[in-house]
């Protein structure tokens, strides 16, 4: 059997207090965005967006479970 969603943790990612709405499949998702400061890795500042919320409901949450890793084993 294969994990399907790994959950990870980077301490290094700020909250923002940013949360909006947007519509998929006519219905309203929520979405979060965490910031990755410059100084932490000497980049660009970045957005990270996540659908991981109490206010959405599982099918929800799983829109961002693989956005973000880079692991080229799974598909």
């Amino acid at each position: 059997m294969d994990v399907s969603f790994e959950e990870k943790s980077y301490g290094f990612l700020k909250p923002t207090n940013i949360k909006f709405t947007i519509k998929v499949a006519r219905h309203d998702v929520w979405v979060t965005a965490f910031y990755l400061p410059p100084e932490v890795f000497h980049t660009a500042p970045v957005f990270f967006l996540t659908t991981e919320l109490p206010e959405n409901d599982y099918l929800a949450k799983t829109i961002s479970h693989k956005l973000y890793d880079a692991n080229p084993k799974q598909e």
